[in-house]
């Protein structure tokens, strides 16, 4: 019985299922084929990262040098160069993106798995865990400010393999 117990809005409920629907396509913009060009991060992600947000806290562990970014810009001068070096990058969701919307704050956290393919055919496993905070801006985007990846390296293996 819920009787007396709050429930969601339908306002409430479109929000949790588009920042949810938002963290999918988040992850899929991390895919490249063989053939693409260079990884635009700023074009490919001008709609899901706050990148004129002065509070933007952004760490992912497969950076080498483990920094903890305040900037989307820079995110993606770490991480643009390393994904137009792929080969190949191809993801999937293994756990669905769970949302809390608050407000005009929404946190997510979702699982998913990586296949990254480097120029010389060595593939890369990888299991992460990816959690969120998005903020509403004006124009009713919710916009990445917080953005952490724990990723697992199952090891590299050949294409062959």
């Amino acid at each position: 019985m819920t009787e007396g117990l709050p429930t969601a809005t339908t306002t409430e409920r479109d929000d949790v299922e588009a920042v949810a629907a938002q963290h999918r396509e988040w992850i899929f913009l991390w895919d490249r084929d063989e053939n693409d060009g260079d990884f635009d991060f700023d074009t490919r992600f001008a709609d899901q990262y706050d990148f004129a947000g002065d509070d933007v806290i952004l760490f992912d562990n497969a950076d080498p040098e483990r920094r903890v970014l305040r900037d989307a810009r820079e995110f993606g001068r770490v991480f643009g160069p390393a994904f137009t070096a792929l080969r190949r990058a191809e993801h999937v969701i293994e756990e669905q993106p769970e949302v809390i919307v608050s407000g005009g704050l929404a946190a997510t956290r979702m699982v998913f798995l990586a296949w990254l393919t480097a120029a010389d055919g060595v593939m890369t496993e990888v299991r992460a865990v990816n959690s969120q905070v998005r903020r509403r801006d004006a124009r009713g985007r919710w916009l990445i400010v917080r953005d952490q990846t724990d990723a697992v390296v199952s090891g590299p293996r050949s294409r062959a393999s």
